[in-house]
This record gives structure tokens, C-alpha cells and sequence, in this order.
């Protein structure tokens, strides 16, 4: 934790400001942002304008901002789309695949991955009615 800390520093400078708000990112830990996290994004937002806080360090918080993706396993996307109730082609549908993509994740010849495996998790964490 400390050398990521120190990395901060030298990569930011000593703005305490920015090393306060950059420091947040040891806590997220690749979870859900939680509501100090949002909190800290919106203030920092609001200092950009006055000069406190760097462009930079808002892009840096937008991603801590964005729902964590993990992959998917054969198994989990099945048991999303028997969970919603839908077929492999309804699915699809949702998720804007092909059905025989859908197939393949389910039979474990392919995984998702980039834009094809955020749909499914928001699906997962969500639900499909999410992303209609």
C-alpha cells in the first residue's frame, strides 16, 4: 500500500489535494465503487474548475467510478439466462451477439471478453430489464 502511495506522489506531485483523492483508490480494490468513493468523484469534480484538481485525476477517478467486469464462466452465463428465463437467441439479443456466440460461451469453447463481456455482467449484477 505504501508504494502505491509513494508511486502516486512522484507520478502527481505533492498537491495534497490530488494525493488525498488518488490515495482513495487503495480502499476500492476492484469492488463496486461505494458512496465515499462517489463522494470524493464529485468533489474532485467540482475542484477541477478552480485549478485544484488535474484532468488527469478526474479521468483516474472515472475509471475507479465504472462497475468492476470479471470474467464469466460457461456456467455463470447459463446460469444468468436460466435465471432470466430466456433462451440463448433472447439473450443474445440483449447482450448483441450472435446466438451461436451465446452457444459458445455456454459450452466453454469461447469466453466473453471487451464490450461482449460487460452486457452479461450488468445482466448478472443488474438484470437483463438494466439493459433493455
Amino acid at each position: 500500500m505504501q508504494q502505491e502511495v509513494q508511486r502516486l506522489r512522484e507520478r502527481h506531485g505533492k498537491n495534497r489535494a490530488e494525493e488525498l483523492i488518488l490515495s482513495s483508490r487503495i480502499a476500492v480494490n476492484q469492488q463496486k465503487p461505494g458512496p465515499l468513493i462517489k463522494s470524493i468523484h464529485q468533489t474532485a469534480k467540482d475542484l477541477v474548475g478552480s485549478g485544484i484538481v488535474s484532468k488527469q485525476t478526474i479521468r483516474e477517478l472515472d475509471l475507479l467510478c465504472l462497475t468492476p467486469v470479471l470474467p464469466m464462466s460457461a456456467v455463470e452465463i447459463r446460469e444468468l439466462r436460466d435465471r432470466e428465463g430466456v433462451s440463448q437467441a433472447v439473450l443474445a439479443r440483449y447482450i448483441n451477439v450472435t446466438p451461436n456466440a451465446v452457444s459458445q460461451w455456454e459450452r466453454g469453447e469461447k469466453r466473453p471478453s471487451g464490450a461482449a463481456l460487460k452486457m452479461p455482467w450488468l445482466a448478472v449484477t443488474k438484470g437483463l430489464g438494466a439493459i433493455q
